[in-house]
């Protein structure tokens, strides 16, 4: 499932072409599979958990994309790994320029790293939606109320004692005292 925009309605929009996509837990799921984010507990497939609203609009020949993004999901606790629910609402903004159909190989300045290119009559948003959910989304998420697994919450209530410091590991050695009749610890000559 694609989310694109259709580049002559942009061009013949006067001002700024809306486009509005429903996100649903099954386009989560695949889209975000490889990730900790996933949809939120319970959701099925088909269920709209989300919405993409997408304003679109030409200067000169590039296409000006801002996008804002409704959706719940869920990610794993980093203490107790269950699952946190999310709600996202961070908006983005590309500006996307017309790729060049050059048959020669090209030679890429930093410049260029840093542009986002199109091709064709049309541009899949989901690719910008899925990277922008990636690095908006919570690095560390933790349940809000405190974890409910029993030992994780016994860890976090505990109050931190002084380290004590460390023994040498040659303490113990310094009670043994050496029989100089025994046997088996006189030297041989």
């Amino acid at each position: 499932m694609g989310f694109t925009l259709d580049l002559p309605a942009i061009e013949s929009a006067k001002g700024t072409k809306q486009y509005s996509f429903e996100l649903t837990a099954g386009w989560l799921a695949e889209a975000l599979g490889d990730t900790e984010l996933s949809p939120v507990e319970g959701a099925h497939a088909a269920e709209v958990i989300g919405t993409l609203d997408v304003d679109a609009s030409k200067t000169g020949p590039d296409v000006l994309i801002s996008a804002r993004v409704r959706l719940r999901m869920a990610s794993a606790c980093v203490r107790c790994t269950e699952p946190v629910p999310l709600e996202f609402t961070e908006p983005f903004t590309r500006l996307l320029s017309p790729k060049a159909e050059l048959e020669a190989e090209l030679e890429l300045s930093a410049d260029d790293l840093d542009v986002d290119w199109f091709a064709g009559e049309t541009i899949d948003v989901e690719p910008y939606l899925r990277e922008h959910l990636l690095l908006e989304s919570p690095s560390h998420p933790v349940c809000e109320e405190g974890c409910a697994d029993p030992s994780v919450a016994a860890i976090l209530g505990r109050e931190r004692e002084p380290l004590a410091a460390k023994a040498s590991p040659f303490a113990a050695l310094a009670g043994l005292s050496v029989d100089d009749d025994d046997p088996k610890t006189k030297k041989k000559d």
